[in-house]
């Protein structure tokens, strides 16, 4: 018998959230599905590329082409891809479905479409995201330690709810001094963990900073997942900096008190593994509270937390609470949030649906609102087109590919099926001038390429020669290429 086929796919978010909840849900599968990964996040590269079957897809964010046109192109990507592995169904993480998917479900009838849809939305955002739920066969949303809270717009809309989805579902963790030994950290003393984000999105270095002084004035050490400290905090006092290190699920026991940002990763990591915690929640992300969640934990008695607004005075406070109380935590933890088990609901979801999915049949009501949405899709493409030109355009001017990126192709010949090979070969080959962009397409996959400004189309190692061949058509429909040549690179 088939195993069934799951395509997960995750938006670019600004963190690892939507990445680390699939990988989660991707490992409850196990064996009982073939599972691939389909991500715009930079963030790909840390997952173990023989464990995981995964392709980048570059967002529109890295302006490659222009977004009207990168919604094509994602809908190509898409329907390639699920053909290639005959999926049975697709789950997309994220909180506002792209367009390019959204068309996609056109192409592919005998396809289940789920959207896993984190909840504990900021009040009044992302409200037309909402009007694209007709186009799936299946919402899941992931129960939130802090739901106690929600008041955003999908609190009281129809879903499958589950328990919350979290790495601790599937990992195995090591012990405190495995943990700390793996780490390279003292095997003796307390050790807090102050990880409270890039600072790309919110929370002001200071309060990290202050974080770790008043926890080393304590007596403590501190690990932070970056190099955030100057001056007199280094490595020799007590700090210690964790470079790359993922998941850190697998390390939590290194720790006995945890100062982060309330994120749902890491509420639903640091939370049930019984680690006394502090939230402070990032009040700048456009759709995720961070501010119900780090309440609703509270108010159950699972954590403590610090509005940022109240600074470090408030910071403090909420770090000698944890310490005081840590007991007493933990033991309100053990009776409400060990245990979840979210992962192995959503595997469970997805694979019934694979097995029991025959084709696309929308009723009356859902294809009238599929088709409301899908016309105010073009009629704003429309207007953006009328305002930029000053003309009307007609429908091909407004569906085609314009202002293609002009490239020299570099096809890696060590990531290829043979028939591509012979085939680029016969057409011969140029070489790039100096100074002009290439677009290499190949199956390596490292952090240079994902975070760089160069273009690059990444297939799947062990991909059929067909899937190299719609990857080619695709990548010439979306790219002016000048040249084509062969590299010994991989």
């Amino acid at each position: 018998m088939k195993k069934a086929s799951i395509l997960l796919v995750t938006s670019n978010g600004t963190g690892m959230g939507h990445l680390t909840r699939q990988s989660s849900i991707a490992r409850a599968l196990g064996t009982d599905a073939d599972v691939f990964i389909l991500s715009m996040s930079a963030g790909i590269t840390v997952l173990d590329q023989s464990e995981f079957r995964t392709e980048f897809l570059p967002s529109y964010q890295k302006r490659w082409m222009p977004r009207r046109d990168w919604h094509q192109y994602l809908r190509q990507r898409i329907v390639a891809l699920a053909s290639e592995i005959q999926a049975d169904v697709i789950c997309f993480d994220g909180v506002a479905p792209y367009e390019g998917l959204i068309r996609s479900r056109s192409d592919l009838p005998q396809t289940a479409f789920v959207w896993f849809r984190r909840g504990l939305w900021r009040r009044g955002t992302n409200l037309p995201a909402l009007r694209s739920a007709p186009f799936f066969d299946l919402i899941i949303e992931p129960g939130d330690l802090g739901q106690s809270r929600d008041q955003g717009p999908t609190k009281d809309l129809a879903a499958a709810r589950i328990a919350p989805v979290s790495l601790l579902d599937v990992l195995d963790t090591c012990d405190r001094d495995e943990a700390r030994l793996a780490l390279g950290l003292p095997t003796e003393g307390k050790i807090a963990l102050v990880s409270l984000g890039s600072g790309a999105v919110g929370l002001d270095a200071e309060l990290r900073e202050a974080a770790c002084a008043h926890v080393l004035d304590q007596g403590w050490q501190v690990a932070t997942t970056q190099a955030i400290l100057e001056g007199s905090m280094s490595a020799a006092n007590g700090v210690h900096v964790l470079q790359r290190i993922y998941p850190l699920a697998r390390y939590i026991k290194a720790f006995d008190l945890v100062v982060s940002a309330a994120g749902y990763n890491a509420v639903h990591e640091f939370v049930p593994a019984g680690i006394p915690s502090v939230f402070v929640p990032n009040t700048h992300t456009s759709t995720d509270d961070q501010v119900a969640r780090a309440q609703g934990c509270h108010d159950a008695g699972l954590a403590q937390w610090s509005h940022p607004d109240v600074g470090i005075a408030g910071l403090t406070a909420a770090i000698d609470q944890a310490i005081t109380n840590s007991a007493e935590i933990s033991q309100t933890i053990q009776r409400r949030a060990a245990g979840a088990g979210g992962s192995q609901e959503a595997a469970a979801l997805l694979l019934k649906l694979a097995t029991t999915f025959g084709t696309d049949r929308p009723s009356l009501p859902t294809r009238a609102k599929r088709n409301q949405f899908l016309w105010q899709q073009d009629a704003k493409r429309l207007l953006r087109s009328m305002i930029s030109t000053k003309t009307i355009p007609s429908r091909r001017q407004i569906n085609e590919p314009a202002d293609l990126l002009e490239v020299n192709l570099e096809i890696s010949r060590e990531s290829m099926p043979s028939g591509v090979v012979a085939e680029s070969t016969a057409a011969g080959s140029s070489p790039t001038s100096a100074g002009q962009l290439t677009l290499r397409q190949t199956s390596e996959l490292t952090t240079d390429l994902v975070q760089g400004s160069d273009p690059f189309e990444h297939i799947s190692p062990n991909a059929s020669l067909a899937y190299w061949q719609d990857r080619t058509a695709i990548l010439h429909r979306f790219y002016r290429i000048k040249s084509t040549s062969m590299s010994t690179r991989k």
